[in-house]
Parts: C-alpha cells; structure tokens; sequence
C-alpha cells in the first residue's frame, strides 16, 4: 500500500513539476508521449528500486533517512531533471540548482503534511517523535543537495 502510495506521489511530482516550470518560464508544453512515458517508467523504477533496497537495512532510522534522501529529495530532483529534459525547458545550472531545491523543499514539506495527516487520523505510525520530521526534512534537503550535483552536470542553457 505505501508503495503505491510512493509511486503516485512520484508520478504527480512529474507533472506538478511540469505545471510549476510552464508557468515559471512562460512556455506551453508540447507533450511528446514516449518522452513521459520513458521519463515515468524511470521515475517509478527508482522509486520502487529505493524502496525496496532501503527496506532490507535492519536500522529503520538508517532506513528512513536514506528513504527520504534518495527516494524523496534524489527522486524530487530526478523528476526535476526529466521534465527539463523532456520539454527543453533553457537552464543553467545555477538555475536548476535553486529550483531543484525548492521543488525538495516544498515535496518534502509536502509529504511531511501528508503523513501527519494519515498518523492522526488512520493510525498509520511514520514517526515516533517530532524530531524525526526534523530529520526526513535534512535528508530530502541532502538528497535533494546530492542529486543537484549529479544531475546538474548535464543540464546546459541553450
């Protein structure tokens, strides 16, 4: 259930972000279906690919930061990177650096919301302690952080 839950959420990350950036940079998209589709199949293979290896970590505190780091802000950027990609949205990387990680930011606030929402009112248990809300904002911040450095390499304004 909560791997289907991931999955969604990473699949309307892609199109929020699509949103986000047309309005941003005043530019209709042109939806080109193999494009999304090639761009989703690898957003949800590594969501799935995430959850599942962080899974196997006997630590769940270990488990959980490397969840929120590379399964949220690494993925946040990830969808990011494919959505310029995919509609020649023109950035430099100063430019993808800054939205990168507002677009963490605001996801990750975001899914912190959310599981608060479902903790108190479906009893599903996501934290023990406030403090671990603290912690999955630093992780998706260094996920968001690692995958900015990596993937910003390729993304070049025309």
């Amino acid at each position: 259930m909560y791997t289907l839950i991931l999955i969604f959420g990473m699949i309307a990350t892609y199109f929020v972000v699509l949103f986000i950036l047309s309005k941003l940079f005043q530019q209709k998209p042109v939806f080109i279906w193999s494009k999304i589709t090639r761009s989703l199949f690898v957003i949800v293979a590594f969501t799935i690919f995430t959850y599942i290896s962080t899974s196997y970590i006997e630590d769940e505190d270990v488990s959980n930061r490397l969840l929120h780091a590379i399964g949220g802000g690494f993925n946040v950027v990830l969808a990011t990177f494919l959505v310029i990609k995919d509609f020649k949205f023109k950035l430099d990387f100063i430019q993808f650096g800054i939205i990168a990680i507002l677009l963490v930011s605001f996801f990750g606030i975001g899914n912190e919301i959310i599981e608060y929402f479902l903790q108190t009112n479906f009893d599903m248990i996501f934290a023990s302690t406030s403090i671990d809300t603290w912690l999955d904002l630093i992780s998706n911040g260094l996920g968001g952080l690692l995958g900015t450095i990596c993937l910003g390499y390729f993304i070049k304004a025309d």
